[in-house]
């Protein structure tokens, strides 16, 4: 706020000059324009003054007018170990034109609307201005025991503590019939420890019994809570106040509807310089990448990327030294007299298969480590998806529905669009080789060189460019299919891509190794004049590849770093070290790039995808492509993690058990390429005889190995388990572990308590109202008044109710309310009549999910319902609403427990 004096001076703008004192004219066109500029500056102040209450309102210290960020003693950081960790943007109008004033109400209105959802169900926030006072910046966390109310509620799996749940288990625990036993173990044949890597549901009733972060006193680490804030911000609000739910916030519409500029999760400085220096700055090789400390940082997903990159990689080591040698080879004798090169070609076609099976193992062992293996998506529609709203076959609730044979039809468009594209790069390709061919036949040798390096230039030009376009074409006609899930628009889009790269980035390829040799098109030479079109197929391959490799590092890295650049200075923001203290932490990673977690991370498993089929088609050709993959994957990797934790933003954490569609479309590629080798092998070289293409035994052999090697991909495919034993006997301990000692631990033991009540309910069925319970009690007492232990275990033996000594103290100890050793009526009746939370939560949970999208309809409901007028339902008036308007058929007894479950004031 500026000080009084300055509001003083604000005045002097009446007088004609600084030190007059005359007033001007209220006709002066110069009065006016001074008028204007005080109201600018007023309502300048009253918007200053307004953002001020907001900061008090919400948790946020005022920074003054310099926005010096200072840091403050947090006690909840000291305590919990973590602070503020995700970003909300809201967009702030500064109100200084008249034309702003609805716009400044509104834009306050929303934003004060959403912090309110935040902080009423458990959401901190903090919120300051940015520099610029152009936009509001809202920084969030979650204590931790809002964080377990929240798992509780949604059954989210955390990973349990091995020497806990090991003396739980040998020790055994009477109290929850829990029997001590010792587990073998046998690394032989599971080479995981039995209470390792176990994951289970988590419940604030045995919380300690789950793994603590690291340096944290609870389980909820950094990836558990950045995979829990986005979800509880945007999960729907619970009616049932006991149910810990969520802010019922939809991010992506609420950007789209411009109520908010951003949201993103913040770095978290200490734990990012570790992996820094233990990924980055060590020399790592592949087999060796520390992919559990990257998925801590990442998550699953991005950490998954980067494990199937290192396993490619590492595969890559034997095809390359093999290549090396084939190489040299091919050097010295050139490619038709060379015998490697034929094992080179043939170990080319079958090292997809067991790379790729092996895969499959290594990735089922993360799943298990990482609590992955029952990963299940629970996916909302697409905020994009559009479509006629109807109500649901299923239960009658409204649902947006868009006809299946529209959306046939816009893949068919795009389908020939595609087709389209690709037919028009090919005629430039051809165009391209053709005047390739024209000029070299007209030149003499001493230019040949350099026309076959511009041809490559030219067709790998075209090559980046032709994907650059087709990448905005493709996320567009996939975009227009209206895809309801984000998994089907994620695989629309991959298989465009797919496609695509087998016309784009292999056609000039193909047209080289073997339709120019075919038609008896000339091909020039590298060196030597044997075999010209395999020199030029491999010249080609080599100019493509390396300067895909350099593009690729350039736009990941360079492009990044200058778009942080200038989006800093349209800000006002730097990273530079003297200018950070005029910004905080979160406008300095709001003006890093977003790393989107589809579509940025499809484009990295595309352009391994794009490796991998330079190096399995027409490898033969330069066998020591393998050696150049190698070494540009080992940099690759680590400018890539530079990427992610020093470019760009932190991407979002999200869980995932395997590459999803991918794996299927490098199985493809394998197919593939084993026809191209094989053709290498018997057409496009003389490495088993001539080189005649019309020779039958040519034809034959070519057939023959090419189906031999499928029969062995899929003899491997069957004879290799895509889930290693050891994982299979982990998930099924881990099951043990949930269902057998978590399960009781929870409970209290309480099974048995359960079936008595069922029983005795059973029992008294018969009668109505209280009689038949009386009945019961009288069936289990000696003497009709109480029930001691031992009259109680003969009752329950003469109704068929075998019990246990165990079973009879966990039954007394429940039962026996005011610890007399006996049961009077009132204590036995209070507990055969009573329902578990359980049931309760089952009803109320189903409520809200028939409430979900009706919320508006609520008080049209609530009125026509409102027989006598009074403001207020009862019971059967509630349930009348429940089975009439919401089609939920509930009990007496259950709508009992709603009523008494929501009816605070306890009026009926």
């Amino acid at each position: 706020m500026k000080s009084p004096s300055s509001g003083r001076k604000s005045l002097s703008l009446f007088h004609k000059e600084k030190d007059d004192k005359t007033l001007l004219s209220p006709h002066d066109a110069e009065f006016e324009a001074r008028k204007t500029e005080l109201w600018r500056r007023v309502k300048a102040a009253m918007n200053r003054w307004a953002q001020l209450r907001r900061m008090t309102k919400y948790g946020m210290i005022w920074l003054g007018e310099d926005h010096e960020q200072k840091e403050i003693v947090d006690e909840f950081k000291e305590k919990h170990g973590y602070d503020h960790e995700y970003v909300i943007v809201f967009p702030l109008v500064d109100g200084e034109d008249e034309d702003d004033c609805t716009s400044l109400l509104e834009t306050k209105a929303s934003t004060d609307e959403i912090l309110k959802s935040l902080q009423e169900c458990g959401i901190e926030t903090n919120v300051f201005p940015s520099v610029q006072n152009d936009e509001l910046f809202c920084t969030v966390r979650i204590p931790p025991n809002i964080l377990g109310a929240f798992c509780e509620a949604n059954g989210v799996e955390l990973e349990l503590n091995p020497e806990k749940l090991e003396k739980v288990v040998t020790e055994g625990s009477p109290p929850h019939e829990i029997t001590a036993q010792a587990l073998p173990h046998d690394e032989t044949r599971c080479v995981y420890k039995p209470y390792d890597h176990i994951f289970a549901p988590y419940d604030r009733k045995v919380h300690d019994y789950f793994k603590n972060g690291v340096g944290l006193e609870h389980p909820f680490d950094r990836l558990i809570r950045l995979k829990l804030i986005p979800w509880m911000i945007q999960s729907d609000v619970e009616l049932d106040k006991t149910i810990q739910g969520g802010a019922g916030l939809k991010l992506k519409e609420l950007k789209e509807q411009g109520k908010i500029n951003d949201f993103f999760p913040m770095h978290d400085e200490a734990m990012r310089q570790a992996v820094y220096s233990n990924w980055i700055l060590r020399s790592t090789w592949p087999w060796a990448l520390p992919v559990n400390l990257i998925r801590s940082y990442f998550g699953e997903k991005v950490s998954l990327f980067f494990s199937f990159a290192a396993h490619y990689t590492s595969w890559l080591l034997p095809l390359a030294l093999l290549g090396f040698v084939a190489q040299m080879q091919v050097f010295q004798n050139g490619y038709d007299k060379a015998p490697l090169l034929l094992i080179f070609s043939a170990a080319v076609s079958v090292w997809p298969i067991f790379m790729l099976e092996s895969w499959k193992r290594k990735e089922a062992g993360h799943s298990v480590i990482w609590g992955m293996a029952n990963f299940t998506t629970s996916e909302a529609e697409r905020p994009e998806f559009f479509g006629e709203t109807r109500p649901s076959l299923v239960d009658g609730t409204p649902e947006l529905y868009y006809p299946d044979w529209k959306r046939k039809k816009n893949i068919l468009k795009s389908v020939s669009l595609s087709i389209v594209f690709i037919s028009i790069n090919l005629i430039i390709q051809i165009l391209v080789f053709t005047l390739q061919t024209y000029v070299s036949t007209r030149e003499s040798g001493e230019y040949q060189g350099y026309i076959i390096t511009s041809c490559s230039v030219a067709i790998s030009i075209q090559i980046s460019l032709a994907d650059a376009l087709y990448k905005s074409m493709a996320i567009t006609l996939t975009e227009s299919e209206n895809h309801l899930l984000n998994s089907e628009y994620y695989d629309s889009l991959i298989l465009k891509f797919a496609g695509f790269q087998l016309f784009n980035n292999y056609s000039s390829f193909f047209y080289v190794g073997f339709v120019k040799p075919f038609f008896g098109i000339v091909c020039q030479s590298v060196f030597g004049n044997t075999n010209p079109c395999m020199q030029e197929l491999g010249y080609l391959l080599g100019v493509v590849f390396i300067s895909n490799i350099f593009s690729n590092m350039v736009l990941q890295v360079v492009v990044p770093r200058l778009k942080s650049k200038w989006r800093g200075y349209l800000e006002g923001v730097s990273s530079d070290a003297a200018a950070s203290t005029l910004s905080s932490v979160a406008e300095q990673e709001a003006i890093l790039e977003e790393y989107d977690i589809i579509l940025d991370l499809l484009m990295d498993y595309k352009t391994i995808n794009i490796q991998f089929g330079y190096l399995t088609f027409f490898v033969g050709a330069l066998p020591i492509l393998p050696v150049i993959a190698f070494a540009a994957n080992v940099v690759e990797m680590r400018v890539d993690g530079h990427k992610l934790l020093r470019e760009h933003r932190c991407p979002a954490s999200t869980g995932a058990s395997n590459i999803g569609m991918w794996q299927s479309v490098f199985i493809s590629y394998g197919m593939a390429a084993v026809v191209s080798n094989s053709a290498i092998i018997f057409f496009s070289t003389d490495l088993i005889g001539t080189g005649d293409v019309t020779n039958a035994s040519q034809v034959w052999f070519f057939f023959i190995f090419q189906y031999s090697v499928y029969a062995g991909m899929f003899l491997v495919a069957i004879l290799v388990e895509d889930v290693p034993v050891s994982v299979t006997t982990q998930l099924e301990r881990q099951e043990f572990f949930k269902t057998k000692v978590m399960a009781k631990l929870v409970s209290g033991g309480s099974d048995v308590l359960e079936r008595f009540r069922d029983a005795a309910l059973k029992l008294s069925k018969d009668v109505d109202g209280s009689g038949g319970i009386q009945k019961v009690f009288a069936l289990l007492s000696i003497d009709g008044v109480s029930i001691t232990a031992h009259s109680l275990k003969l009752g329950l033996n003469l109704i068929g109710f075998k019990t246990t000594e165990l079973d009879m103290k966990i039954l007394m100890n429940r039962l026996d309310a005011d610890k007399s050793g006996v049961l009077d009526l009132d204590e036995f009746k209070t507990f055969v009549q009573s329902t578990t939370d359980n049931d309760v939560r089952l009803v109320c949970r189903r409520l809200r999910k028939k409430l979900a999208g009706k919320l508006e309809e609520v008080n049209t409901v609530f009125q026509k319902h409102d027989i006598d007028g009074s403001g207020s339902i009862d019971i059967k008036e509630m349930r009348n609403v429940l089975m009439s308007e919401l089609n939920i058929v509930v009990s007496i007894q259950e709508a009992e427990m709603l009523s008494t479950r929501f009816d605070t004031d306890n009026d009926g």
